[in-house]
Formats: C-alpha cells, sequence, structure tokens
C-alpha cells in the first residue's frame, strides 16, 4: 500500500504558533516517520498557504508588496519546521504555476457542468481609504454570538457565515475608519445550493468511515440551514466587478489570492 500524508498548511500571514504545530504538522510528521519505520511507502507532501486577503493586508502594514512577504514569510515558515525536525518530502507553496493549472481545472470542470453562477452582491468600500473593501477587510462585531473581532466572511467563534453588511458596528481593518458604505456589484460564485443533496449524500456517506461526531454533525447543519451561493471573486479597487471584459478562465487564475 502506499501513502501520501498532509496536513493542514501553514497560512504565510504569519508564523505559526506552536499550537499550529502541535495540532497538525506535528502528528502528521510523527506518523509518516512511522510508517517510513515500518518500511512502508510513504511521503509527506505540505508546504505554504501564499493566497488570501489577510496576507494583503499584512503587505499593507509592512508597505511591501503582497508576493514578496508571502515569499519571505514560505522561507521563514519551512526553516523553522525543519528546524523542529519535521522531515517534509515535498515542501512547496500555492503561489505556483502547477497550482494555477489545478484551478483552472477545478474551475473549467465547475463552469461546464453548471456550477459557476453570476450573482449580484454588496462590497464594503471605506470612504477614508477610497477603496473597496474584500470580505476578511473588514471586521466588526457578530450577530449571532457577540464576538467582537468577526470577519466580513465569517465569524471565527462561533463559525458563522456572515456577509459585511451583517456585521455590528463594521471598521476597515487598514485603517479602523467606521465610515463604510455598501455599493452593488456583479461577480462569480458556485452554486452550492444546486450541490447541496450530493454533499449531504457525500456527508452521510462517510459518516461511518471514521468521521468525528463533531464533524458530521457540525457539516449537517450547514445543510439544514441551507446552502447560499458561495462568491469566488471580488470587485476591483475601481469598484468594476472582478475583469469584467475577461472570459471565465483568466477571471480563474486570480481565485486562490482573492478568496480567503
Amino acid at each position: 500500500m502506499k501513502y501520501i500524508i498532509t496536513s493542514a498548511l501553514p497560512y504565510a500571514e504569519g508564523m505559526p504558533h506552536l499550537g499550529n504545530l502541535v495540532g497538525s504538522i506535528l502528528p502528521a510528521d510523527v506518523f509518516y516517520k512511522f510508517l517510513r519505520m515500518k518500511g512502508e511507502d510513504a511521503i509527506f507532501i505540505c508546504g505554504s498557504d501564499e493566497h488570501g486577503t489577510p496576507i494583503e493586508l499584512q503587505a499593507i502594514k509592512q508597505k511591501v508588496q503582497p508576493e514578496e512577504f508571502a515569499e519571505a514569510m514560505h522561507r521563514q515558515i519551512k526553516k523553522a519546521l525543519e528546524d523542529f525536525g519535521c522531515t517534509f518530502t515535498y515542501y512547496g507553496k500555492t503561489h505556483t504555476e502547477q497550482n494555477k493549472k489545478v484551478v483552472y481545472e477545478i474551475f473549467n470542470a465547475l463552469n461546464k457542468n453548471g456550477y459557476i453562477i453570476k450573482v449580484e452582491s454588496e462590497q464594503a468600500y471605506c470612504n477614508n481609504e477610497k477603496r473597496f473593501l474584500s470580505d476578511t477587510f473588514i471586521e466588526g462585531t457578530c450577530p449571532h454570538c457577540g464576538y467582537e473581532h468577526a470577519r466580513g466572511d465569517q465569524c471565527e467563534n462561533c463559525g458563522a457565515l456572515l456577509t459585511p453588511r451583517e456585521l455590528v458596528n463594521p471598521h476597515c481593518r487598514i485603517c479602523g475608519s467606521s465610515d463604510i458604505s455598501f455599493n452593488k456589484t456583479t461577480n462569480l460564485a458556485i452554486d452550492l445550493p444546486k450541490l447541496q443533496g450530493k454533499i449531504k449524500e457525500f456527508i452521510e456517506r462517510n459518516s461511518k468511515n471514521g468521521w468525528s461526531k463533531n464533524a458530521v454533525n457540525h457539516s449537517l447543519n450547514y445543510i439544514k440551514r441551507g446552502l447560499s451561493a458561495r462568491e469566488i471573486t471580488r470587485g476591483t479597487s475601481n469598484g468594476a466587478s472582478l475583469c469584467p471584459s475577461r472570459d471565465l478562465k483568466t477571471r480563474c487564475s486570480m481565485y486562490g489570492s482573492m478568496r480567503r
């Protein structure tokens, strides 16, 4: 039997803390070493996640380009993990041509089968910074649990999926200003309601194959509340829809860096 071991990818927003190592990478590394000691055919693949708006936010604060910031963090993270004794067969990063090719393939398959749709939505605009804000660039109080540092896409405390409009007392994470308005925009989205039945079947089919009760129940609760179309693009700084004159495949190449 052949084994491919991996773990949650360290996010290149900053250096992982000890809990990140103990909670994901270390168990994977131990299991990989155990298999190798048994003489099994196993590899350990991991890498840095260099996509997402939190990286852009940190780059803005440090006045450097996001790619430069992410690359520097990638090198530091890789060295730190190796210094802890982690023995990766390969430790890469998401910002590669190979990863872009995979994103193309996934996007084109979804689009070909009718799972990519256009949706109208609102996007937050910071009147102080004079720029549109992606969901993670806006912060406020969660309307469900009262957590004061919920992001515009999700509350990290209770797990509720959110929109920036739902936040109580929203403010810009770049400058802290509460002078925020909302404008309409058109974006691409994955039609999750169309997939809801298949997703439910997948969860129920695998619920007896080692999934924890918490993972199963949490996933089914999302289904019970009803899935909504999940946007995968965002408007540009001038308010226009992302790459409106480009074909879907070209827009897809930006998918990994636009959503987090």
